[in-house]
């Protein structure tokens, strides 16, 4: 029998995990993307190209992170960012900023706005498999703006979403308009009650 947790039991592991034993939030986010990444492969093996749609929080954090494990691994990485990459703050900035000095030719960042309707079907429709790392456990309601229009392009396509699928209530498991329809959901650390 699984055992599901609220979300905030979790941020408090993490909070322990910071304060007691040292282990930095970078590195936990380091964790998450790797293991994830990893999980990804053994799902997909035959994957040579990847789409990673990331969020604005520590969620997309999780996704460029997984995006540097799988050019180590020699596939082809694509992400479409919902928000601006100035916006981003704190560890999923650090993780973005590193990303980037890569300067890797197998890997291109764009920011959905700047990307029409046509052009987002195109990159999915061109990806192997897609990763939403959009909305993570501090989500609050319905997804709005672009992260609602990039789950939209999410639909009738394999999906595998990194902690809860986006669009989930992480608390209470109610599912919004639109919500990723996840063929694997990799969670971190505990199952969420809103899974």
């Amino acid at each position: 029998m699984i055992r599901y947790y609220d979300p905030e039991d979790i941020r408090q592991a993490d909070i322990l995990a910071v304060e007691k034993y040292g282990i930095t939030s970078l590195e936990l986010m380091e964790n998450a993307g790797t293991n994830a990444a990893s999980e990804v492969m053994k799902r997909y093996p035959e994957a040579l190209s990847i789409l990673i749609f990331a969020g604005p929080g520590n969620n997309g954090g999780d996704g460029f992170v997984a995006a540097r494990f799988f050019l180590d691994k020699g596939l082809k990485v694509r992400l479409i960012l919902s928000a601006d990459p100035d916006s981003y703050k704190g560890d999923a900035k650090t993780n973005l900023d590193t990303l980037m000095q890569l300067n890797a030719p197998e890997c291109t960042v764009k920011y959905s706005k700047d990307l029409s309707d046509i052009e987002i079907k195109k990159e999915v429709n061109d990806a192997d498999c897609l990763i939403d790392s959009l909305l993570g456990t501090g989500s609050k309601g319905a997804p709005r703006g672009e992260v609602e229009r990039l789950i939209k392009h999410c639909q009738n396509r394999a999906v595998v979403a990194f902690d809860i699928p986006s669009g989930i209530d992480p608390f209470s498991g109610s599912i919004y308009d639109p919500c990723i329809k996840a063929d694997t959901p990799v969670t971190f650390l505990a199952a969420k009650r809103g899974m």
